[in-house]
């Protein structure tokens, strides 16, 4: 049960729960108590079809799922989950209210539950796991404050429920997300958003080695979040500058789920940090026609446009084409100057924009150089 955290802040951080490989044999069993009995492949199938993208074929299982057991948190909770989905990775903010009712709906059932018996662990866990997705949005909208008082009470709860239910993996990834990021960030952050991570999440430690161990066992207990778990790690390792194990996980992630864009994007990257400029290039570029499938406007994805530009003045230099490379020097230097947003890595969106300032600063002067000399 667990979940991404969010924009600059803690991002790929509650998203668990989502995700089994779609090209694999389905070899896990959803812990006793999670869902009813008989419905276990239903759940499932409607996390791989939100992983793969296919939102409203996911949305579609689970609604059957509430339509049998409405007076159940769980189908309203993998609901939700799946429509914060749909509004992290498109960037889609006309699903908030439906992701506000059902969330809502998942609260109040599973805060009736616990009043009623204080000792449901699951519905503890799933209480988590909601407050930890209403904290990601939150932060998706820049209500950073509210974004981690929501991952307070996150943490509280899935704490006392991973004592409590030790079997059950996927809470140990939702805590280690929130170990890694919220240590992540108390070094960047300050105000009261730093008090609050240091007072209630992290006791002023350094979680992240701790959070990254959590994740990693998650993985290795056949977690049903597993494919999520190692999502979350391609993303930490590329902001660690992992590349290598970055590369290796995003190779896999994209032959799992043919949908992904995020995957592309990390290979993209890494092939253009490691000057491959050919394959950064085809990499973005697949990122791009993923969304244009998706229905997005260019628009809505500038920021894999630029990344393109990159790879383009990559290979510009490579071929010694100054002309060219100066083109696109004033078109990616035109962007970063006119309030840039970041959609695909928005959770680390400003160390990602400092190292393309950097990168544009040194492809600047070389052309300078070059044209003086």
């Amino acid at each position: 049960m667990v979940f991404k955290l969010f924009r600059a802040t803690v991002a790929p951080f509650f998203a668990a729960l989502l995700a089994l490989a779609t090209s694999a044999p389905i070899c896990w069993a959803i812990p006793p108590g999670m869902v009813e009995n008989g419905w276990e492949e239903t759940i499932i199938a409607g996390m791989a079809k939100v992983s793969n993208t296919d939102y409203e074929e996911g949305l579609k299982l689970f609604d059957d799922y509430i339509k049998a057991f409405p007076q159940n948190g769980e189908g309203y909770f993998y609901y939700a989950v799946a429509l914060q989905e749909k509004i992290q990775k498109l960037n889609d903010f006309g699903e908030l209210e439906r992701f506000n009712k059902y969330a809502s709906t998942c609260k109040r059932i599973l805060e009736a539950k616990i009043d009623k018996n204080p000792g449901d662990t699951i519905a503890r866990m799933y209480l988590g796991a909601m407050n930890g997705y209403i904290g990601l949005i939150e932060g998706r909208q820049r209500n950073m404050l509210k974004a981690f008082l929501s991952l307070v009470d996150a943490k509280s709860l899935l704490e006392r429920s991973l004592k409590e239910r030790p079997d059950i993996a996927d809470t140990s990834f939702g805590l280690g997300m929130i170990y890694y990021f919220a240590s992540r960030k108390s070094s960047e952050v300050g105000g009261m958003t730093e008090w609050v991570i240091n007072k209630f999440i992290t006791n002023g430690r350094d979680m992240r080695k701790e959070g990254v161990e959590m994740v990693n066992q998650s993985i290795e207990a056949n977690a049903i979040s597993r494919d999520y778990a190692r999502a979350s790690i391609m993303w930490i390792r590329l902001y660690d500058r992992n590349y290598s194990k970055a590369r290796e996980l995003a190779v896999d992630i994209a032959k799992r789920y043919p949908k992904d864009a995020g995957s592309r994007w990390v290979l993209g990257r890494v092939a253009l940090v490691n000057k491959q400029c050919a394959e950064a290039q085809t990499r973005f570029g697949e990122s791009v026609e993923i969304l244009k499938k998706r229905g997005l406007t260019p628009s809505r994805y500038q920021d894999v446009e630029i990344a393109r530009a990159f790879a383009s003045l990559c290979e510009n230099l490579d071929h010694k084409e100054w002309d060219e490379a100066g083109r696109q020097v004033h078109k990616i230097d035109e962007w970063l100057n006119n309030d840039p947003k970041i959609t695909l890595e928005y959770q680390d969106e400003k160390n990602l924009l400092e190292f393309w300032r950097r990168e544009l600063d040194t492809a600047r002067r070389s052309l300078r150089f070059i044209k003086g000399s």
